[in-house]
């Protein structure tokens, strides 16, 4: 259900931050990787303001938590190397979450972002299945 939130772009995509404060513009999404590895490949994003943002091209991770990153072993797996953000519903007391070698994946958090409750997410979803 969280990926299809994501996919279909159904939250609040304006004046996105991450964790760490830095600003977020989606570019794009990503497309959405049904295998084994992230969630989604080739996410263009735009991190930060003015002299400070950065162009990012990567992997997107969906998780209900942020613990679920450690708990999954993510970041022992090379699969998850590419990963350069990690949405998650619920909020995290963490600003960013350690990958591989210490790189550091900032988290945003979906759930202040979304327009309707889950349940009413999962019902349309039933519709359309």
């Amino acid at each position: 259900l969280l990926q299809q939130i994501w996919l279909r772009g159904d939250f609040e995509q304006r004046g996105l931050r991450l964790r760490d404060g830095r600003t977020l513009r989606l570019r794009r999404r990503g497309r959405w990787n049904r295998l084994a590895g992230p969630d989604f490949a080739e996410a263009e994003l735009e991190v930060g303001e003015g002299a400070e943002r950065e162009a990012w091209r990567g992997a997107v991770e969906v998780h209900l938590r942020a613990t679920d990153w450690d708990a999954h072993g993510h970041a022992a797996d090379p699969a998850y190397d590419g990963v350069v953000l990690h949405v998650v519903l619920f909020p995290s007391m963490r600003e960013w979450t350690a990958g591989a070698g210490g790189k550091r994946i900032p988290i945003l958090e979906l759930l202040p972002l979304l327009g309707r409750d889950l349940e009413a997410y999962a019902e349309d979803a039933a519709v359309e299945g």
